[in-house]
């Protein structure tokens, strides 16, 4: 992968450290996890409204009972099998 230098402030950088997963993370990843929450939001940062929607009706799936497992997809996929 080619590599390219960013300028950013100091203050810019504590920022971004401070939402690493993990010490180590590499800026790229953590610019790319952020870039991609970011789409989920609108310009004020805040969930847009079909992200809301997706997420209620997630949350009613499961109340309602109606998820799956992560073992029945592991065994309808045969990994770990």
């Amino acid at each position: 992968m080619a590599k390219s230098k960013i300028r950013v402030s100091f203050g810019i950088k504590r920022k971004l450290a401070s939402q690493k997963l993990y010490k180590n993370e590499p800026y790229d990843n953590l610019l790319n996890r952020l870039l991609e929450n970011a789409k989920w939001a609108d310009d004020e940062g805040e969930f847009t409204k079909q992200t809301r929607k997706d997420i209620e009706n997630g949350l009613l799936k499961i109340k309602d009972g109606k998820t799956i497992s992560l073992a029945a997809i592991l065994a309808k996929n045969k990994i770990g099998s």
